[in-house]
């Protein structure tokens, strides 16, 4: 399934060569799929598409539109685009990461010697 749905997203990618806004959200969608794999059923689902998640995210730039210009950083646009698949953004801990490595990590400093 993991394999389907990466070809899905790869096939649109490779049809929308001169579109910058597929390709960067469908390599970015590639990546969280390899990390997240169970999410792989929700990409096959046949009415989503990374055109339709760029559309989701215009309709939520109206919403928040000021003047003539809306602007999302960028997790809060890959997140519209997870919502849209009906995926969780996987949030990290820069903090907590850090610590957990320094659990993890034993290193008798005589073995460096």
């Amino acid at each position: 399934m993991l394999n389907e749905a990466i070809k899905k997203i790869q096939d649109e990618i490779d049809s929308e060569k001169n579109n910058h806004y597929v390709q960067y959200v469908g390599k970015y969608m590639i990546e969280h799929l390899n990390k997240n794999q169970g999410y792989a059923e929700n990409i096959l689902d046949e009415s989503k598409s990374i055109k339709g998640s760029l559309k989701k995210m215009e309709e939520e730039a109206k919403k928040v539109k000021q003047g003539n210009m809306a602007m999302f950083t960028p997790d809060e646009g890959l997140k519209i685009v997870l919502e849209y698949f009906n995926i969780k953004m996987v949030e990290t801990d820069p903090k907590k990461d850090d610590v957990q490595l320094r659990r993890n990590l034993n290193i008798n400093l005589d073995e460096l010697l």
